[in-house]
């Protein structure tokens, strides 16, 4: 999460906040719920209307796009770097029993 630099938008937008954000979840459940019944083309409807309320409310806040994006992109980053990393370690020659495993978890 990054903090903010930006001025809170005003009390004019606090409404259609929660107008968008209502449509937001209804937007969201709808998807889950196309998706788990394996509906592609009506998902992919859903999904399109679902980005751009999320679109709207990141205009509203003050959120650029690619700020998100950019944030997406470091975290899909990360998460390869760790698969790998951990792909890394299952190559590397087990010594002894394994895992140290403490005989009791009380502190002293």
């Amino acid at each position: 999460m990054h903090a903010s630099t930006r001025e809170p938008s005003s009390p004019f937008h606090a409404s259609e906040i929660r107008e968008l954000a209502e449509r937001f979840g209804k937007a969201a459940t709808l998807c889950v719920g196309l998706a788990a019944e394996n509906q592609h083309d009506e998902l992919v409807d859903a999904s399109a209307e679902l980005i751009l309320i999320l679109r709207r409310i990141w205009r509203i806040r003050h959120v650029a796009p690619e700020e998100v994006w950019t944030e997406l992109d470091h975290r899909l980053q990360l998460g390869t770097l760790l698969l790998r990393l951990q792909q890394d370690a299952r190559r590397l020659p087990r010594r002894g029993k394994g895992h140290w495993h403490p005989g009791s978890t009380k502190l002293p």
